[in-house]
């Protein structure tokens, strides 16, 4: 993950760019930029929109002089919870009214907060010429609310102090004790007023003071007074990962050391960050709101064409099952021309060539022709018609006789239910003719 701190004052900004790996925060380049007078921020923030640095997390680091500070007791333990509950609390109680401010709360030694908390219009107002530059800041804070990390582990059995010239840090092994930013003047007598009164109201004594940053760099050679009684002032030691983080660059790791703190402490995700509410991070939203929106139009489209296919099958199926209509109809009217219009075409059709092909259950064609065939005898000289309709049968044929044509109604009655012999001719030639009509036995039943 890359980081671009942009460290604000009054006359110039310092960026910062480090990278935070799974195990170490490094740094990679700073750039100063001094602010002319009647210069426009806008313009100076506009040369950082287009560097590579600024398509990583970015931010924004405000003097510890735009904050306001309290100590504060909370049954609380849960950072959140208490930055909802401050504006309630402090009601009435600051110069500044809480519905215009935004708060949060570092931990303190023995259970206490320090509630810091900043004008709303003001922080608003550099988030707003950020985010026109191009460069909205996902992070705002203030860089000594993360200096525990600076500590040294030598320090951890007493009071030690961390000042870069913007701030006085007291803390109690690495636990923070108070915290407090420094006017101007001259910085050994401002950190001396402040540790006597520290002394004076708690009782607390600082053995070391540690500069760096502008403190280190501009005031090389501080040093109290021997009469003064103040402890020793002294650089901080550069080990550890703060050494590792500048590659051993002894001279930029006592530059930036406040710095690195606090990318130290955004890497990890717990960094003290006044976003929050009305004046939440919105870029991270519009940017998922817009992988959202352009998985949204595909899935619309890929809907679109499930739809667009169903409704082209369902045409081509339509037209199938049309076009087989109209040729079951132009079949019909082939086949029974003088018939009006059906109510079910292919139903009265299965009817018609069942009734004309006779019902397999009941009647079989060939085997009625061949039982008739078995019971004729030799006095019906022949069949010459056979009209099947059915279960009724209907011959018509000759004999030699009128007593053959007896004997073969006589053999037909066991073959058929209902065996009835029709007019009786002579015939000129000899022998009669004769009709014949009877029902299946199936039929009879």
């Amino acid at each position: 993950m890359d980081l671009l701190i942009l460290d604000m004052t009054r006359s110039s900004i310092l960026a910062l760019e480090f990278h935070a790996g799974p195990r170490a925060v490094s740094f990679r380049k700073a750039a100063q930029y001094q602010l002319a007078e009647g210069e426009a921020l806008d313009s100076l923030l506009n040369s950082f929109a287009a560097s590579d640095a600024a398509k990583g997390t970015i931010i924004l680091c405000l003097d510890p002089a735009a904050f306001f500070y309290r100590e504060m007791e909370f049954p609380l333990n849960d950072r959140r919870k208490i930055r909802e509950i401050l504006p309630v609390e402090l009601k009435g109680e600051t110069a500044v009214d809480t519905d215009e401010s935004v708060f949060d709360a570092i931990p303190l030694e023995g259970g206490k907060f320090l509630v810091a908390w900043g004008k709303r219009k003001h922080l608003a107002a550099h988030i707003e010429c950020m985010t026109r530059a191009g460069i909205e800041p996902k992070i705002v804070t203030c860089a000594p609310f993360h200096w525990n990390s600076l500590l040294a582990e030598t320090t951890a059995g007493g009071h030690a102090a961390l000042s870069d010239g913007s701030a006085l840090a007291v803390y109690h092994g690495r636990e923070l004790v108070y915290l407090r930013a420094l006017g101007e003047g001259e910085l050994a007598r401002e950190i001396g007023k402040t540790l006597a009164a520290l002394e004076m109201d708690k009782g607390i004594s600082v053995e070391q003071v540690f500069l760096f940053g502008d403190a280190a760099v501009n005031c090389p050679g501080v040093e109290a007074p021997e009469t003064s009684g103040l402890p020793e002032f002294c650089p901080l030691p550069i080990a550890g990962r703060l050494a590792e983080a500048f590659s051993g660059n002894a001279v930029s790791a006592l530059e930036l050391a406040g710095t690195w703190a606090l990318a130290l402490e955004a890497a990890s995700g717990t960094p003290v960050n006044f976003r929050y509410g009305e004046l939440a991070y919105t870029a991270g939203f519009e940017k998922a709101r817009k992988k959202l929106r352009l998985s949204a139009i595909l899935a619309s489209l890929c809907i679109l064409l499930l739809f667009a296919e169903s409704g082209i099958r369902y045409y081509l199926v339509k037209k199938d099952v049309d076009s087989l209509n109209n040729s079951i109809s132009t079949m019909y009217r082939e086949v029974f021309p003088t018939r009006k219009k059906p109510v079910d075409e292919v139903a009265e059709l299965k009817s018609e060539i069942r009734r004309m092909g006779g019902d397999s259950g009941s009647q079989n064609l060939l085997a009625s022709l061949k039982n008739i065939a078995e019971i004729k005898g030799d006095g019906i000289t022949g069949f010459y018609e056979a009209e099947f309709d059915g279960n009724q049968v209907r011959l018509k044929g000759d004999a030699v006789s009128f007593q053959a044509v007896t004997d073969f109604k006589m053999r037909a009655g066991a073959l058929f239910a209902s065996a009835e012999v029709g007019e009786i001719k002579s015939r000129a030639g000899g022998g009669v003719s004769f009709s014949f009509r009877g029902t299946s036995q199936e039929a009879g039943k």
